[in-house]
């Protein structure tokens, strides 16, 4: 029967019609709340693996509010208790990982092998030579030396590179967990207590810096996607500990995320441009340019082309207009003359401890009137190019890859 034949009491559940349902459509049914169900606990996975990572990211950088700042990480019952929901949490997701499924016949399951290596030698030496990253030794060895076998150190982004740093670098460091740590909670925990005690260390690197360590287990590299963090930038990171770090990762696709994570940019860009103080406020005057300068890797990534940082600004460039390139090469120059940052005392941030983070952001609050014109001279050019994003997103298809099902 073609579908123009059918009658009302063709589409209408049997329940309605008074009588029992046929075989074929309890079979229908089944099909159709199992691919709901599947679809939702895909998704739900995807979330909660996401949560397991940022509930360590978490545990490991202090929340700078007010109403948590005496106590920020919690007790010492609390982190073991948190680090036990972790590890049960780890197994139950490692039980239920979605299934990979092709889309359309030529598909084929992409596996890449990743091998970050182990360049510390020469960046020691750059690193001595500027006082603001000369403190990045002693804390790559402390890191290193205070983690537990299994859990791998990283440092990516412009510091792990072998050039010029402006005063504007972040310190992104990483942390690659294995299964031997998160199967066990008291591995989780030390893991975690090492990081804390070198948060001293990094605020005086970098005193507004305003995230923690990036956290990859092995549920992401059996389903990865890179919305999160490319391989690109893996590839040109170096390990803290000395031997390179070597693993099998099976890409999927995940568009949908990257785009997510634009209009999140952007949403938090805007919210942040309403009120003008925090033009002035140098913590969240750079939290704005650091948003802006991610978006370029991030289209990237959602027309299928993950790259690095670096990599990315040359990409987006040939494919916006003059208008909105002029715009985000002022946002560049903007990171390049950045020279707005407060640095805490050494005794002060000492005395600090794990709690560093909260002194340098709270430090990098206070008012910089230039610095919040000139942030406000770029606010239409940064609409700019997020508006050249969302035509680019629309003219650019990327190319298929499987997807988690």
């Amino acid at each position: 029967m073609t579908p123009d034949a059918r009658t009302p009491e063709d589409h209408a559940p049997a329940a309605a019609l008074g009588r029992a349902p046929t075989e074929a459509e309890k079979a229908a049914r089944r099909e159709f709340e199992t691919q709901f169900v599947e679809g939702a606990r895909c998704h739900g996975w995807f979330a909660m693996r996401r949560g397991l990572g940022r509930a360590i990211h978490d545990l490991c950088w202090p929340d700078p509010s007010p109403r948590r700042l005496r106590r920020p990480f919690g007790g010492r019952e609390r982190l073991g208790q948190a680090c036990e929901g972790i590890a049960d949490l780890y197994r139950e997701l490692d039980e239920k990982k979605p299934r990979l499924r092709r889309r359309g016949a030529a598909a084929e399951i992409e596996r890449v092998q990743l091998e970050i290596p182990h360049r510390l030698g020469r960046l020691r030496t750059l690193w001595g030579k500027q006082r603001r990253t000369a403190p990045l030794t002693v804390l790559a060895a402390e890191l290193a030396a205070a983690l537990p076998a299994g859990a791998e150190p990283i440092l990516f982004g412009s510091l792990a590179c072998e050039e010029p740093w402006p005063q504007y670098a972040d310190v992104d460091l990483g942390l690659l967990l294995g299964e031997s740590v998160m199967s066990q909670p008291r591995l989780i925990r030390q893991t975690i207590k090492a990081y804390r005690r070198n948060l001293s260390r990094l605020i005086a690197i970098d005193p507004v810096h305003h995230h923690g360590p990036f956290v990859l287990t092995p549920l992401d590299w059996g389903l990865y996607g890179e919305a999160y963090l490319p391989l690109a930038v893996l590839r040109l990171a170096t390990t803290l500990k000395p031997k390179a770090f070597k693993i099998e990762a099976t890409l999927i696709g995940d568009r949908l995320e990257v785009l997510r994570a634009i209009s999140r940019l952007h949403e938090g860009v805007q919210r942040l441009f309403e009120d003008p103080r925090h033009l002035a406020d140098r913590y969240l005057a750079k939290s704005i340019s650091s948003m802006v300068l991610l978006v370029p890797a991030l289209y990237c990534g959602a027309t299928g082309r993950p790259v690095d940082k670096r990599a990315s600004f040359d990409l987006i460039k040939g494919e916006m207009d003059e208008a909105a390139v002029a715009a985000l090469e002022a946002v560049e120059r903007f990171r390049l003359d950045w020279r707005a940052t407060l640095f805490p005392p050494r005794l002060i941030r000492w005395l600090a401890g794990p709690l560093a983070p909260v002194l340098g952001r709270n430090l990098n609050r206070w008012p910089d009137a230039v610095l919040g014109r000139r942030l406000d001279d770029l606010k239409p050019g940064i609409e700019l190019i997020f508006q050249a994003v969302r035509e680019g997103l629309e003219t650019q298809k990327p190319a298929p890859k499987d997807a988690p099902s």
